[in-house]
């Protein structure tokens, strides 16, 4: 039986600056569920242009049974594989989807890498906090209202869809 849940909650935690400091930041987070997953994705709320925008995507076994999934590519988040491994859209606020940088687009080509881990998560056990970081992938130049979704289905072969949409944020001058 397949089911869906959504809920949003508006949280203070810290979240990595580019100089590695932590600062108490603002955070929206979202979290739907599918078959047994709940998957979390959190950014913050208002960030500067021009800013490093790290948004963090967590995934939680909270079924009785082990789930396998498969990582490719060396775990390293730096390598920016986990771009490979779920789907992540941005939006701007009239709905248009926000342009990849080239760097981004490069990340969304590339096949996958050779390194191929298959992973169990047992229940209640958790794949997160993985770092996005958003602004080396989208062209977020531009002050607004943005919004974020990312569907988990890349990783996890689901017969239901493992995603988390109209994440809400906002960059200022």
């Amino acid at each position: 039986m397949l089911t869906s849940l959504l809920l949003v909650s508006l949280s203070t935690v810290p979240m990595p600056e580019a100089a590695g400091e932590k600062k108490a930041v603002k955070t929206v987070c979202k979290r739907a569920a599918a078959s047994g997953l709940e998957l979390e994705v959190c950014v913050p709320e208002q960030s500067q242009v021009g800013s490093e925008i790290i948004c963090t995507v967590s995934v939680t076994n909270m079924s009785k049974n082990s789930i396998e999934y498969t990582w490719h590519g060396s775990g390293d988040f730096r390598s920016y594989s986990q771009f490979r491994h779920f789907f992540v859209d941005i939006k701007d606020s009239g709905g248009k989807l926000v342009p990849r940088t080239r760097f981004g687009k490069m990340i969304a080509e590339a096949g996958h890498d050779s390194k191929v881990v298959t992973y169990t998560l047992k229940p209640g056990a958790s794949i997160g906090a993985i770092p996005f970081n958003l602004t080396r992938v989208f062209d977020l130049s531009i002050s607004g209202e943005y919004s974020i979704e990312i569907n988990g289905g890349v990783l996890f072969s689901l017969p239901g869809k493992l995603a988390v949409d109209s994440v809400r944020f906002s960059l200022v001058e």
